[in-house]
This record gives structure tokens, C-alpha cells and sequence, in this order.
């Protein structure tokens, strides 16, 4: 029965997967929910809001970051960032 116990006990440790690899089903979901609020279907929303406060609990760092990813659309790059200074500069300096 000794035996028995330490088969178990290997059996029922996770197996050893390379990090990366797959996704946490929370994250899955995520991107599902994202996919169908894209819809223009008010009833298809709703089931999304259902769905996401049932699985908020259990968001990801990466799930939040894909959220905040479409909320806020595309990042700005420095570059960006140093032209739109560059212009309120030019602007002030002219008024």
C-alpha cells in the first residue's frame, strides 16, 4: 500500500510544463468576452457583463493588461510623446 500512496501522490502533482506555453483560461476568456462585445448585440453584452463579474476574481495581470490594451488603444511611443511637445512648444511660442 506504500506504494499505492506514492503513486498517487506523483500522479496527482501538476504536470511539468515550460511556462509560456498556454495561456491561463482566465485570459481565454478574456479575450473571448472582448471578442463578443465587439458584436452589436445588446443581449450578447449583457451575458458578457454576467460572465466577466462572475470571473473577475480570478483575472490575470496579463488578462487586466489585454483589457487595458483595447480600452486605451495604441500605446504612444516616445517619439510621439516628444512631437506633441514639440508642437504645444511651437504653438506658445507663437501666440
Amino acid at each position: 500500500m506504500a506504494m499505492a500512496k506514492k503513486k498517487k501522490k506523483k500522479s496527482t502533482a501538476p504536470a511539468a510544463e515550460p511556462e509560456g506555453e498556454e495561456p491561463e483560461w482566465v485570459e481565454v476568456m478574456v479575450e473571448i468576452l472582448m471578442a463578443l462585445l465587439s458584436q452589436p448585440s445588446r443581449h450578447i453584452r449583457q451575458v458578457c457583463r454576467t460572465v466577466f463579474s462572475s470571473i473577475c476574481p480570478h483575472v490575470t495581470k496579463e488578462a487586466l493588461g489585454a483589457i487595458l490594451d483595447v480600452s486605451h488603444g495604441p500605446r504612444r511611443g516616445p517619439e510621439n510623446t516628444s512631437t506633441r511637445t514639440t508642437r504645444t512648444t511651437r504653438t506658445t511660442r507663437t501666440t
